[in-house]
Formats: structure tokens, sequence, C-alpha cells
């Protein structure tokens, strides 16, 4: 296999960034949904947060986009079939934690913010673990419960913003 140096910008590259800035703007729709607030104007907002890293992931999706890669094998399988042959090799761990932050939206509304990011913070640990030992299990289950219930403590109590 040879490399040789490009300005493409590979089509999983293209596809990557896609699939983040619709999150983002999947995301930033949902906030739309949020009080009209405190009438304070300022950073105290429920949604002025998430909207910053809502505009953090649609700038970084574009930089992705439009970023070119740094070399092209020129052995490597071109056609669809080959692409979603690569994408599931070497993407099927991203891909998963993507599928699981959809189902995480989905499941902000009903279930609230801690019960959704208990969920989301134990099944996507499990999934990017190494190794699943019962030592590793427990520290990423007591991460997975305890950071959630620490956040809704910090916002709700300290900071008075109420989390959904």
């Amino acid at each position: 296999m040879t490399t040789t140096p490009s300005n493409k910008v590979s089509t999983q590259d293209r596809l990557f960034a896609g699939v983040v800035v619709l999150l983002a703007l999947v995301a930033y729709w949902q906030t739309l949904k949020f009080s009209a607030g405190y009438g304070l104007g300022s950073v105290n907002e429920p949604e002025t947060y998430p909207r910053l890293l809502i505009f953090g992931l649609v700038a970084l999706g574009i930089l992705v986009a439009l970023r070119p890669r740094r070399g092209v094998d020129e052995d490597e399988p071109r056609g669809v079939r080959a692409m979603l042959e690569t994408v599931r090799e070497r993407h099927a761990k991203p891909a998963l934690v993507v599928a699981l932050f959809v189902v995480y939206l989905l499941l902000l509304e009903p279930l609230g913010f801690v019960y959704a990011s208990i969920f989301f913070l134990l099944s996507c640990q499990v999934v990017l673990m190494q190794k699943r030992s019962p030592k590793a299990l427990l520290i990423v289950s007591v991460i997975s419960v305890g950071l959630p219930f620490a956040l809704e403590y910090i916002f709700t109590d300290v900071l008075r913003i109420f989390l959904p």
C-alpha cells in the first residue's frame, strides 16, 4: 500500500461531519423547547450552555468536512460496499456511541436528566471499555450513577438552573 499526499476530503469524513452537524441541529431544536427563562438575558438562561456546546459541535463538524486528508491510500478499494466495510471495521464503536447519544436525546424528556444520563454514561463506558473486569465495571457504575446526581445537585441547588 502506498500513500500519497492529497488535498481531497474523504467521503467518510464528510459523512461523519454531516452526522455531527445533523445531531447538533437536532439538539439545538431541543433547546427551543426550554422555557423563556428568567428574563435575565444573561448566561443564567437554561439554553445558554447547551447552545454553546452545540455551536462548538457545528464548528468542529464543518472543520472536519473541510479538512483535507493527510494521505490517500492508492490501494484502498473504492465504492459504497468498500466504504461500508471500512466504516464497520474502524468506526463501529463511535457509530454505536452516536446511536446511544440519539437514544439519550429521546430518553431525556420521558426519563429526565438523571436517569437518561445514567443509561447513557453506563452504556457508552461499557461499549468503549478495553477490559471488562469486575473492578472496572464497578468504577464505571459508580461514575455513571454518581455524576448525574452530582450535576443535578449542582445545577438545581447551587446554580438554581433546573435540568429537563
